[in-house]
């Protein structure tokens, strides 16, 4: 498990890929139990914006770990989330994310069109460009 925030800060394709099971599967709010496949287009570019991942609490059970972290981006931003990662094999078989609330002043009811505008923004700021928001 904590070899797979490595991945991420390391931007370390192989090794994620090594790490997850050939029938795992991620759940997130916006995330119904995707596949590897789609886990890799929709998630792992992200890595391109993780500076670190700072662990608070782990807490494991029987072929299961949850954990709470901070994730500091590479613009500075900072938020918490916590997953349950679950193994079989020595492997990771599943990845439920749990996210906080939206940030101070979005309801949650407009927190996806929220997320929309934020996703636009870092994709020009990533690629040098304006956004049309």
């Amino acid at each position: 498990m904590r070899k797979s925030f490595e991945a991420y800060r390391r931007k370390d394709r192989a090794l994620i890929e090594s790490l997850l099971a050939d029938d795992f599967t991620f759940s997130s709010p916006y995330d119904d139990r995707i596949d590897r496949v789609e886990y890799s287009a929709r998630c792992w570019p992200n890595s391109e914006r993780i500076r670190a991942h700072r662990i608070e609490t782990i807490v494991e059970g029987e072929g299961e770990a949850f954990v709470l972290y901070e994730c500091e981006l590479t613009s500075g931003a900072r938020f918490r989330n916590a997953e349950r990662f679950v193994f079989k094999g020595g492997r990771i078989a599943g990845v439920e994310v749990f996210f906080g609330d939206p940030p101070t002043g979005v309801p949650k009811a407009g927190y996806g069109a929220f997320l929309a505008v934020a996703q636009r923004a870092w994709s020009a700021a990533d690629s040098g460009g304006a956004t049309d928001a």
